[in-house]
This record gives structure tokens, sequence and C-alpha cells, in this order.
């Protein structure tokens, strides 16, 4: 079993128990909306009120956000900056979150700007918990870290 894996079953877990659209914190007293998508009762995904007419982030983002983070030194990345850099440039290389699901899993060229999808991703991470009420990631200033 990859060392990831229970984490991702922990998230998984978290979201199953989730059967309506829940509001997560943003920075201040802002919020948004998050909806567990289904197709025949598997977890597809999450729609988020947030990242305006493309409001969809498959499961596989998370999944691949674990992995990484996993493998990292301290179980700790960068979140990178979709906004501030093209891919590869620095705030997005390929050693942030952002970078890596940009350019691997939407294969945005380097060089080229990317839609940023930290922002949700991160916070969602960041709220989800164990089955002990424990968070399974923290979502930091900067940064994502496994717990």
């Amino acid at each position: 079993m990859p060392p990831y894996y229970i984490k991702y079953n922990q998230f998984l877990n978290w979201l199953s128990n989730i059967d309506t659209t829940i509001n997560l914190p943003l920075i201040g007293n802002n919020h948004f909306t998050m909806t567990v998508v289904r197709h025949h009762n598997q977890i597809i995904g999450v729609e988020v009120s947030n990242l305006g007419a493309t409001p969809f982030l498959p499961i596989e983002l998370f999944r691949m956000t674990i992995e990484f983070l996993s493998t990292r030194e301290d179980s700790r990345a960068p979140k990178g900056n979709a906004i501030q850099a093209p891919v590869g440039n620095t705030g997005m290389e390929l050693h942030t979150i952002e970078g890596l699901i940009a350019h691997y899993y939407y294969n945005i060229p380097l060089g080229i700007y990317a839609f940023s999808r930290i922002t949700p991703i991160a916070n969602i991470l960041g709220n989800s918990r164990t089955e002990m009420d424990t968070p399974i990631v923290i979502n930091g200033h900067g940064f994502l870290q496994l717990f």
C-alpha cells in the first residue's frame, strides 16, 4: 500500500459523510461553498463556489496533492501562485502544489500561465478531518503539510 493511501482514504471518508453543500472559511469573514459530486455513488470530485465558470475540482487533484505531500521532506510543500507566475517560473515551480497540478494534471506547458485552483484545494484539505477529528492536512501560510 502506498504511504499516502491512508491519508487519502481518510480524506475520502470525510467527503463521503458530506451529504449537502457546506460552507468553508476563507480569509476574514468570507467563505465559499463546496458540494461533493458523485457518479453511481462514487465520489468523482467537488464543486466550489469560488472558481467562477469552472467550479469542478476532480478528486484526482486531491489524491495528487496528498501523494505529493507524502513524498516531500516533512510532508510539506509550497502552495504556488498561478496568479503571479507562469508554470515553471519562480512561484510556480513544479515542486509547488499549484505548479504540479497545472503541469501534470492540466498539461499546462512551462512558461504559460495557469488558472489558479490552490485556494479551494488548500481550504478543502485544510478543513478535512479524520474520524478522530484531527486534521488531515495543515493549510499554512504559503504551504500545505500532511498532519
